[in-house]
Formats: C-alpha cells, structure tokens, sequence
C-alpha cells in the first residue's frame, strides 16, 4: 500500500474519531438538559417557598448567612466581596459561609470576610446522589438565619436549590431585567425585582442585602490576600531574573476564558511596546493552561526583554500580580485578582461594557469598543487611551 493512501486512511480515522466524540458531546448535552427538564417539574410539584415581606424583617439578631456562589467564574466572585465585607460590618459576629465551586476555592478562601468556605463539586453530585444530599444535610446543620442567591450574568437553578434545601429562615433571591428564570420566585421567600439599567455588577451584587438592612454602601472595593510566604517566593525568583522591587514591572495577560473577550496577543504586544518605548520598564508576561499559543504570539512581536512566568497555581500567581506596577489584560478574571490585589489595570473590553464591568475604585483604566467587537480596537487607539488616562 502507498504511503500517501495509508496517510489518507489515518486522517480519515482521525476525523471519524474527532466527528464521533462531537456526536458523543451533543447526546450527553441533550441527555442532561432533558434530566434537567424532568428536575424542573418534579420540583415545580413539590417546592413553594413562602413569601415574607422584606420590609417586615426583623434580622437584627443574625448570627449566620450562607451565600451560594457555586459559579466557576473567577470575577464573579471577587466582584461579590464587597457584598461579603457589607455583611461582616453590618453583623461582625456573624458566621459567614460561602458554597463555592472547586475553580474559586482558593479565591474564596482570600477574601477575608468569609468565615468558612463549602466546596461544591457540581459533577459528583450528578454522579452521586448521596454526595448531594450529604452536602444539604451538613448545611442544615447550620441552622442559617438567612441564605443569599446572587444573580449575575445568569440565573442559576442550581444555586436556587442548594439555598432552599439549606433550612435557612430567609431565602434572598432575584432577577434583573435580562437575567431572570420562569419560576425563579419559588425557591425564595424574598424574591427582589433589581434595576440593572447600566449599573455596575458589583452594586446589583450589594442590592442582595437590603432586605437583611443593608444600604449606602460606600466601600465597594474588592478583597483578596495573599500569604506572605508566596509574597516572599514570588520575591526570590523575580530578584534571581534581575527584576527588583524598584523596578516599574508591567505584567501583561493576552488570555481570556471567552474568545469573543480575547483582544489578540499580537495586539497586547504592540501596545506593550507603545507604552515601553518611552518608558523604563521591564515586562513580566502571564498566560494560563491552554495558552502556549497566545503567549508565543506575544513574546514574539515584544521589542524590548521580557521575562516569561509559565502557569502556576492562582495563589501563586496572584503574588506574582502584586509585584507589578500595571496589568495590563482583556475583560476576564485575572483583571479582578490584579484589582482586588490594589494593583493598577487597564483592560481592553470588548463585549462587556467598562460601567459595568470595570473593577470600582481609582487606579483601574480600560478601552472599550462601544459597538461590542474587541478586534476593532487597534493598538494605536489603545495607547490613546491609556495616555489620555495617564496610566503610567
């Protein structure tokens, strides 16, 4: 047999396989949404939650408050921290719990405020029922006085039942005017109607708490530490490539978890070099799992040295982010750990507007292509903004 006909059988082989595993990817997806389908009404039977008049409360004796953040989004749940601080001012001996999934743990347990954390492991609980219900039994040993179901960028059913299984007095939930969920009222006995309307996430986050009474929040600040041990090792191996603590370092991250949020790393290379040429600064360039591509494209259009940070664990990245002086990214979580972690940012947004999604506070500058295509932006339109903003 030929070479070039054994060549074609093993391709031919390859796109049977790789057509099969999309087959085999569409039928589980369609199977889950119809067990999902079949949950839904067994729960429409069975759960109504009754209905309190917020106004009414009387929750001046809180002692403990789950919130469920369940979501693997990264910003997410930084941009709920002010919530997290809101609650802890308002009631400081409070057990403040948060149900969260495996991607957030380590953030979840940064954030200061939160006095326990409870890993939710949304896969074992499809596979294993008992898991589920283990986890609901060890929450209603809680005996929580109110549990807290923010809604962001969707509504999420999960969640919903997690905080109406949970036993707690007041079960706080919500919608906006395009986040929203057919019945989402019946797992909540306090159910907001919220005003997005432009607003930032993190103010729609802190509406959640009006009805345990909250409100006139001013410090909508994210909160994140790092240990000083990983401080201190981020430290030592800067110092052993020649960055020091006085150095202006730029960290820069050509990564994003959506594509559309993905501005290019041939874009973030270009405008690196726009911002170093006149200024003395060294480059520390970041990128996650998966994106050896992107970092490849963008350390070969740098002009000036760079030193190059392979992936590591996220706590572990964070303290590499506090060394910086700017960083510089697209829309996506990794702005948030900078921010939360005090450190300057600017972010290019494409989809996603800056008012709402920008972290809060000074220190923290973006661009942004109103018609919501990020590959409009141009580096030279960027560098405009950032010397408009006077970033650096």
């Amino acid at each position: 047999m030929c070479r070039c006909a054994v060549e074609q059988r093993t391709e031919d082989r390859g796109q049977w396989t790789e057509d099969r595993g999309r087959q085999v990817k569409k039928t589980l997806r369609e199977i889950e949404w119809k067990a999902r389908a079949l949950f839904e009404r067994v729960l429409f039977f069975f759960i109504r939650a009754k209905k309190l008049d917020a106004e009414k409360l009387d929750l001046s004796s809180l002692k403990s408050v789950l919130v469920v953040r369940q979501h693997n989004e990264l910003g997410d749940m930084l941009i709920s921290s002010p919530m997290f601080r809101a609650l802890k001012e308002k009631f400081p001996g409070a057990k403040v719990v948060c149900v969260a999934a495996k991607a957030n743990l380590p953030v979840a347990r940064g954030i200061p405020f939160i006095d326990e954390v409870v890993h939710y492991d949304s896969k074992r609980a499809l596979r294993n029922p008992f898991y589920f219900i283990g986890l609901i039994l060890k929450l209603r040993r809680e005996r929580f006085d109110a549990a807290i179901v923010p809604c962001t960028v969707s509504f999420s059913l999960t969640s919903a039942v997690i905080a109406f299984l949970s036993g707690a007095r007041v079960k706080i939930g919500g919608e906006t005017e395009d986040v929203f969920y057919r019945n989402g009222a019946m797992f909540f006995n306090v159910y907001l109607k919220i005003k997005k309307a432009g607003r930032p996430q993190v103010e729609i986050n802190l509406d959640y708490l009006k009805p345990l009474g909250i409100s006139g929040v001013t410090d909508k600040s994210y909160s994140f530490s790092v240990k000083e041990e990983e401080l201190e090792r981020a430290a030592g191996w800067l110092a052993a490539k020649g960055i020091l603590p006085e150095d202006v370092l730029i960290g820069v991250h050509p990564g994003a978890g959506k594509i559309e949020n993905r501005w290019g790393a041939g874009n973030f290379a270009s405008l690196i070099n726009l911002i170093t040429e006149n200024r003395k600064a060294k480059v520390l360039v970041f990128y996650g799992p998966g994106e050896e591509k992107l970092k490849a494209e963008l350390v070969s259009g740098l002009k000036q040295g760079y030193t190059v940070l392979d992936p590591v664990p996220l706590l572990s990245a964070a303290a590499f982010m506090k060394k910086c002086s700017l960083f510089v990214c697209n829309d996506t979580g990794v702005l948030h750990v900078a921010a939360a972690l005090g450190v300057k940012t600017f972010a290019v947004f494409g989809k996603g507007s800056p008012a709402l999604w920008n972290p809060p506070g000074e220190g923290h500058f973006s661009v942004w292509n109103p018609q919501g295509v990020i590959g409009n932006i141009t580096p030279a339109a960027a560098y405009d903004e950032f010397t408009k903003q006077a970033v650096l």
